[in-house]
């Protein structure tokens, strides 16, 4: 959605997929902006490069990286004092403490404004170095999962296992995105290529449901016939 409006600045969520799944209100906001900064280091979007954005919205994009946002935000607060400012967000546009944060430091300043990893051992030496952004994969959280469950043994047993259903998602909403479905097991070795990812674990299914993990599924004789 075009997220919040603001009588000089917008925080605008761009979907997940590529420069086109702005929605219409959104595209016409930045467009109408005078500055425009993308958010760069909570989430990417899968299919497109800054240029690509630069040349669909025929805006230049400045980018903002985790110390421009959560280091005092001057260059993206200060000239939303006078003019239209709009900061891009890939996915929900409040999906992050840090973009609500901004938000409350723009009421603080009176403006009505509508995870790079730290590299810890060069900060405790004042050097602020940020790492590459990470992102959790599929088989990483399945992993997790599976390991919390063997040294819990049957603690948790009668809510989750090795066993149960779970669906995988890659690159949701592009032309590369991947949905596989399976018990826990099978999903921590199944492939599902570059991020951005989720995880989510089946509870009680309807038939419709289960036929529709069954078309998706690593093996079909997993999912129950209902």
């Amino acid at each position: 959605s075009s997220g919040i409006n603001a009588e000089y600045g917008y925080l605008v969520g761009l979907g997940l997929g590529d420069v086109k799944d702005i929605t219409v209100k959104g595209l016409e906001v930045v467009r109408s902006c005078d500055q425009v900064f993308l958010e760069a280091y909570t989430s990417l979007l899968i299919s497109s490069e800054t240029s690509e954005l630069e040349s669909y919205y025929n805006k230049k994009i400045q980018i903002a990286d985790r110390e421009v946002v959560e280091s005092g935000c001057e260059c993206i607060l200060g000239p939303a004092k006078e003019h239209n400012v709009a900061f891009l967000v890939v996915g929900d546009p409040l999906g992050a403490t840090t973009h609500t944060d901004l938000i409350l430091r723009a009421v603080e300043r009176g403006i009505p404004y509508k995870v790079k990893e730290i590299d810890w051992t060069k900060m405790v030496r004042g050097q602020k170095v940020y790492e590459p952004p990470q992102y959790m994969s599929v088989n990483t959280a399945v992993q997790q999962i599976l390991e919390h469950l063997k040294e819990k043994g049957d603690e948790d047993g009668d809510v989750l296992s090795e066993d149960s259903l779970a669906v995988g998602v890659a690159r949701l909403g592009s032309d590369k995105q991947t949905i596989i479905s399976g018990t826990l097991k099978q999903l921590a070795d199944t492939e599902f290529g570059e991020p951005l990812h989720s995880l989510c674990i089946v509870g009680k299914l309807h038939a419709l449901e289960a036929d529709m993990l069954r078309h998706f599924a690593v093996d079909k004789s997993v999912i129950p016939v209902l």
